[in-house]
């Protein structure tokens, strides 16, 4: 009797469509974790705006005493390693920050580099105050210099600004940005982008002198340091003879 009960159609057709519902639903959830994205929405029913490093926790790094200035500087990174690294290089946790905090210890003033949070910034190497070259030309509007003076004076910065390899976060892979400052963190200034390698780099007296890959292709430029400007940027030869 319990047999006949069971092969039914009606008490089939029961059991069918109750349990469909169930089975759509576990078959949806094991598709979202194998990578189908969930896209979070708002009350409107609109994409909700990704989470960036500006809104997230960050902290604040070790200040260092820029010498012969009155200034400090702290690197500002965000808690998940410091450092977007991916891949190999995870292990290394290289701390990359995300920003700057710059403080005058004369008038106890303090100040952010950047506006935002949101690159990464593979680098901030000071420069020291250098004279011009004894054969180099000095136009009546420039003030007379001190030859004596000495301590750093510039900061050069490279600084990953957008996801160029296209894996969803910001890392050494991408190409960056060549930016300046002076020392105390004021007048930041972009210089060169999509930089993808720095091949060779000198300071000569208050010119840099750059050879970088971009595009495929390298380049030489020369930066006037105390106007933050690139004087002269030329391609090299093509290694590969015609």
């Amino acid at each position: 009797m319990r047999g006949e009960i069971l092969r039914s159609p009606s008490i089939k057709q029961f059991i069918f469509s109750f349990l469909l519902p169930i089975v759509l639903a576990i078959s949806a959830c094991n598709s979202g974790s194998r990578g189908v994205p969930v896209v979070q929405r708002d009350s409107q029913g609109n994409p909700a705006a990704q989470e960036t490093a500006s809104s997230q926790n960050v902290q604040l790094g070790a200040f260092q005493e820029l010498a012969d200035s009155d200034y400090l500087m702290a690197p500002i990174a965000t808690p998940r390693g410091r450092g977007e690294l991916s891949g190999s290089y995870e292990e290394k946790r290289i701390d990359f920050a995300r920003n700057y905090l710059f403080v005058n210890l004369t008038d106890k003033s303090s100040h952010l580099l950047l506006q935002t949070n949101d690159y990464l910034i593979l680098e901030a190497k000071v420069l020291p105050f250098a004279q011009a070259a004894k054969d180099a030309k000095v136009t009546p509007s420039e003030p007379p210099r001190d030859e004596n003076k000495t301590g750093s004076k510039w900061i050069y910065y490279r600084v990953v600004k957008a996801d160029t390899d296209n894996d969803k976060q910001l890392t050494i892979n991408d190409r960056w940005t060549v930016a300046f400052s002076e020392i105390s963190g004021d007048d930041y200034q972009e210089l060169l982008e999509d930089v993808e390698a720095i091949l060779f780099e000198k300071q000569r007296g208050e010119h840099l002198i750059l050879i970088f890959k971009s595009g495929g292709k390298n380049h030489i430029a020369e930066i006037h340091l105390p106007t933050r400007q690139v004087t002269i940027t030329r391609d090299l030869q093509e290694i590969q003879p015609k």
